[in-house]
């Protein structure tokens, strides 16, 4: 998770810079072309982490399934009689929905910030 929020926080980053720093917004020392460029790469970190994050998501899934596994061949219950109680929380069962939630929106801003920089 620290390698998503280190591409998160860069991507928005250099949404920021590149949107205030842009000619296209006033005076600022970046061509319209390199805020544009930037934007894109902002795009593509967020691509990157949103992957990352979908992996981590299915690898819990697995891990989880594999704990159960090894709880019930041993006749005991640690992470299932958790997971039986969290299960039916509707905050553990936005958590997959609000991550993608989460970047699809900073993704959206990254493609608009690169549609509005190249059309002007």
């Amino acid at each position: 998770m620290t390698i998503n929020s280190i591409t998160i926080t860069g991507a928005i980053f250099i949404l920021n810079f590149a949107l205030s720093q842009g000619k296209s917004l006033g005076s600022g020392p970046l061509s319209v072309r390199v805020a544009s460029l930037a934007t894109l790469f902002a795009a593509f970190l967020v691509v990157l982490a949103w992957i990352n994050w979908r992996g981590l998501v299915l690898i819990d899934r697995h891990t989880y399934k594999r704990i159960r596994e090894i709880e019930k061949t041993l006749g005991m219950q640690g992470h299932s009689a958790i997971f039986r109680e969290l299960s039916g929380s509707r905050l553990y069962k936005a958590r997959f929905w609000l991550g993608d939630l989460f970047y699809a929106i900073v993704f959206s801003a990254s493609m608009g910030a690169t549609f509005f920089l190249s059309l002007t």
